[in-house]
């Protein structure tokens, strides 16, 4: 019965250190896939400012403008430097996962083993009522692992989505932009022809 704790507690342990690291890895993805999104979205806010930019008389200053362009893409390397260092530190829980995983996997074959043989010696209640029970501790680990699996890839729907959400009012921003612009240049035409109105 001694043996049956240390490999009940030892194959505990290991299941809640696979939980921690799975969790970890979600938050990881997760703060990725957030990282990401934002690097799209500045993409095309570079894309959007740079059309505009072009749009623009030449007559502005164009030091602001370049300056605001380098800083947004600085911005987006500092990102994709963040996305490269997440996808890293990512990797590396996913090997101790893997390893954590097979380490789990001798632990419950070795404990298994061992109580079942001597549920089968004995044939008593207590050891089939053991054997029973790290049965059923393995399987609920196992279901406990997959629904934390399911819940991150719902979690991993969710933020798609909202990105993609961001991302429509990006555009839509951008449309009003160019209205804006479009508005400017008419206002301008018109300050034009009233200015040589009056001085006729």
């Amino acid at each position: 019965m001694v043996l049956f704790r240390l490999f009940s507690t030892d194959t505990f342990d290991a299941q809640n250190d696979l939980k921690w690291k799975v969790e970890r890895i979600k938050a990881m993805r997760e703060e990725m896939k957030r990282l990401a999104n934002e690097v799209k979205a500045k993409d095309e806010l570079v894309r959007i400012l740079h059309e505009e930019y072009k749009k623009l008389p030449r007559q502005l200053q164009r030091s602001g403008y370049t300056r605001r362009i380098m800083e947004i893409m600085k911005n987006i390397d500092k990102q994709r430097r963040d996305i490269d260092r997440i996808l890293l530190d990512t990797r590396g829980v996913q090997k101790e996962i893997n390893a954590s995983t097979e380490t789990l996997g001798r632990s419950y074959a070795a404990a298994d083993e061992v109580v079942f043989r001597d549920a089968k010696e004995k044939g008593d209640a207590p050891s089939k009522r053991a054997y029973k029970v790290l049965v059923d501790m393995h399987e609920s680990f196992g279901k406990l692992t997959r629904i934390v699996e399911d819940t991150g890839g719902i979690e991993n729907e969710i933020r798609n989505l909202e990105a993609s959400v961001e991302s429509a009012a990006l555009r839509g921003s951008s449309l009003n932009m160019e209205k804006v612009l479009s508005d400017l240049k008419q206002i301008k035409s018109e300050n034009s022809s009233l200015n040589q109105k009056l001085s006729q």
